[in-house]
C-alpha cells in the first residue's frame, strides 16, 4: 500500500510570495486607469483629447482589474502531472 502525497506536493520548491510580490504592478495598473479617466472630468480637455483619456483610462483599468482576477483564477488551477519517460520509470526515477 502506497501512502498518498500530501496536498499540494506539486508547489514544493515554489516560492509562496511570487504572486504577491508581483500583484503591485496590477494595482498600479488600476489606479492609472483611474486617474486618466478621472482626470478627464476634473481638468479642462479639448472635446477629443478629453474622450480619448477617458476610453484609454477605462481601458487601462479595466485590463488591470482583469489581469489581477485572471491570476488569482489561475491561482486554483492545479498544475498537470509531469511525463516521466518509461525507462525513467522502470528505474524508479523521481523527477
Amino acid at each position: 500500500m502506497t501512502a498518498e502525497p500530501p496536498p499540494h506536493a506539486h508547489l514544493q520548491g515554489v516560492d509562496p510570495d511570487r504572486f504577491a510580490r508581483a500583484r503591485w504592478a496590477r494595482w498600479v495598473t488600476i489606479a492609472l486607469g483611474l486617474w486618466l479617466a478621472a482626470s478627464t472630468l476634473l481638468f479642462p480637455h479639448a472635446s477629443s483629447a478629453g474622450f480619448d483619456t477617458l476610453m484609454i483610462g477605462i481601458f487601462i483599468a479595466a485590463n488591470g482589474v482583469q489581469a489581477a482576477s485572471l491570476v488569482l483564477v489561475l491561482s486554483f488551477v492545479p498544475s498537470p502531472p509531469r511525463l516521466v519517460h518509461p525507462r525513467q520509470a522502470a528505474v524508479g526515477y523521481r523527477p
